[in-house]
């Protein structure tokens, strides 16, 4: 191994410096700018790769994957709130970014119901299954999904998956064959108290049940 020289001027210094240990991040976006506890965020920039790259959101450390010299993605540690998210090689930061905090993380929104809307020829005994973008929060005794017809509401009750992300509304009573129901939400609302957009559908049944099917 040959020995460097005595005298090395200072872009030789740095760019050994560089090849030995990294670049100083630079970041340029966080994606999204906010999350809660255990969401990934996407951090772009350049500079990542090297030896000895971390995380920060505010003083608090965060999980870390480089993805390629301009990509990592943190993951939100417990306890993070609205400040500056860093990333920082052998204790030199790089610029913060702003970091929201938990924030917003879209609209409460049905994403389907089955039966969709407009279906016909629905079984008289089938379920009606709502799948949601956000965990509902449903409290005892109050009925988030109704279903009715042209008498009035339906008889039924709603159950609930256990990550809040699927209800289940099933009927006391067949339903009326070629009535028309609709399907409609009731001041559903999130775990921590947001409210869904309204919905509203509608489907009709047919005269037959599926244990009329059964032998």
């Amino acid at each position: 191994m040959k020995a460097l020289p005595a005298r090395l001027d200072t872009r030789c210094l740095a760019a050994i410096h560089v090849f030995a240990v990294g670049r100083a991040p630079r970041l340029e976006r966080l994606l999204p700018a906010h999350g809660r506890e255990g969401d990934p965020l996407l951090a772009t920039g350049e500079g990542f790769l090297g030896a000895g790259l971390s995380a920060h959101f505010g003083s608090l450390p965060a999980s870390l994957v480089v993805v390629s010299d301009r990509e990592a993605v943190a993951i939100v540690p417990t306890g993070a709130s609205a400040g500056p998210f860093t990333l920082s090689r052998h204790g030199v930061r790089s610029n913060p970014l702003a970091f929201g905090g938990p924030g917003d993380d879209g609209p409460r929104l049905v994403l389907r119901v089955d039966p969709h809307d407009g279906a016909a020829g629905v079984f008289r005994d089938a379920p009606v299954v709502l799948r949601l973008s956000h965990p509902a929060g449903v409290e005892a005794g109050r009925e988030p999904v109704e279903v009715l017809d042209d008498r009035g509401p339906v008889p039924g009750a709603t159950f609930v998956s256990p990550d809040g992300l699927i209800l289940v509304w099933r009927g006391l009573r067949p339903l009326r064959h070629e009535a028309v129901h609709f399907v409609a939400t009731r001041d559903l609302r999130d775990r921590e108290g947001r409210p869904f957009a309204p919905h509203l559908s509608r489907f009709l049944p047919c005269g037959v049940g599926r244990e009329d099917l059964v032998p």
